[in-house]
């Protein structure tokens, strides 16, 4: 994941359902880590967290909201196309059946599960009324941009 923030919500503040911008930088509160103050990079915050023991420092609890950039390194989200090495691609919208496409984080091992990210393509069904052309619904995913 390139970018992870972590906010401490206020108990009686519902959760926020969405988030406004996608995320450019790291954005805790409270930082995930002092030492990660003065470089709050992707890259930074893998090489800390490699150490167990820093790991170990780190509690979660039930009023922490966890927000984190999802990305596949086959998936392609813009043309929900599956990219294999040596060239091979899917069209993914030809062979989705509108349920949801779970990703499952599990540790080897033990397939404990860490985290689920669950999506759905949800098409736009409303009618369009008479002289207006409804594009929103993609009859395969180069219809997506």
């Amino acid at each position: 994941m390139p970018y992870l923030q972590r906010t401490e919500l206020d108990p009686v503040t519902p959760v926020p359902m969405d988030m406004s911008k996608p995320m450019a930088a790291e954005q805790s509160n409270p930082p995930l880590a002092l030492a990660l103050e003065s470089d709050p990079t992707p890259a930074a915050r893998r090489k800390y967290f490699a150490d167990e023991s820093h790991r170990k420092e780190i509690t979660f609890t039930p009023q922490d909201l966890i927000q984190a950039d999802f990305v596949h390194g086959y998936l392609q989200f813009p043309s929900l196309t599956i990219a294999l090495p040596g060239g091979v691609q899917f069209d993914l919208m030809y062979y989705y059946d509108e349920r949801p496409v779970h990703f499952v984080c599990k540790e080897r091992g033990t397939e404990e599960t860490f985290f689920v990210v669950s999506f759905t393509v949800i098409k736009d069904t409303e009618e369009p009324e008479q002289g207006e052309v409804n594009d929103a619904i993609p009859v395969d995913s180069s219809d997506i941009d």
